[in-house]
């Protein structure tokens, strides 16, 4: 599958409007073996939101695609993130083939999964 990864925390206001965005995205792209991951930095922050919180967000935004929680060991791994979100498209073979920092336009990241999922 083509992946992206998307690194954000609870109540992040730019994750916030990146969200639904992705949720459309996972719609749109996901027969086409595509999946959008989600991983929360609550913990490595040391935001304390609980479960609750946690799964609140999720279920009030729609969340239609995977969420793990971000370690210390991945955010060392994929450079120490420390802006959200944070987005790595990763192809099929495992290669990060598109990186972004910040809020990124749905125009920019479809026309990026459009070339990834082509190949």
């Amino acid at each position: 599958k083509v992946v992206l990864l998307y690194v954000w925390f609870t109540g992040c206001p730019p994750c916030m409007k990146e969200t639904p965005i992705l949720v459309s995205l996972q719609h749109e792209f996901g027969p086409q073996n595509f999946t959008v991951l989600g991983a929360n930095d609550d913990d490595v922050l040391g935001l304390g939101y609980s479960e609750r919180i946690h799964h609140h967000y999720l279920r009030k935004e729609n969340v239609s695609f995977p969420t793990v929680r971000w370690t210390r060991e991945t955010n060392h791994a994929y450079g120490s993130i420390s802006i959200y979100p944070t987005l790595f498209l990763i192809n099929q073979k495992g290669t990060i083939v598109g990186h972004w920092v910040g809020y990124t336009t749905p125009a920019v990241l479809r026309q990026e999964i459009t070339k990834a999922v082509a190949k």
